[in-house]
């Protein structure tokens, strides 16, 4: 017989364009990330973004997001993109539990009719 305990796997989750609005429609608690570093960063972020990237260090990691459990959304510029799916699995090999990648990103949320905004980081 065998027991298993506890089983983490490293599963990617995504989420689609109509479900993070409804996020955003229902004010429900989540944390967005853009993880385009600064060379493809053109200045615009999905409202309430905090920009997070490969070149980030754990400590600007573990100060941005609140909590291992909490909900995180991470995009980057499109589908084309890896960026987003690469921070998706390094949170959560630090141990974020909640965490989704939001594959079309900022071109699939602004060409759906959502805003941009500055980015202010």
């Amino acid at each position: 017989m065998v027991k298993i305990t506890s089983v983490k796997a490293p599963v990617e989750a995504s989420i689609d364009t109509s479900a993070l609005a409804m996020i955003f429609r229902s004010d429900a608690k989540a944390t967005i990330v853009d993880a385009r570093t600064p060379d493809v960063d053109h200045g615009k972020r999905i409202p309430g973004a905090v920009n997070l990237h490969a070149k980030s260090s754990e400590d600007e990691i573990k100060s941005a997001l609140e909590s291992e459990d909490a909900l995180i959304v991470a995009y980057c510029a499109n589908v084309h993109c890896p960026m987003a799916a690469n921070m998706a699995k390094r949170l959560r090999d630090m141990g974020y539990e909640n965490v989704l990648v939001y594959h079309e990103g900022l071109d699939g949320w602004t060409a759906a009719g959502f805003p941009s905004e500055e980015a202010k980081d």
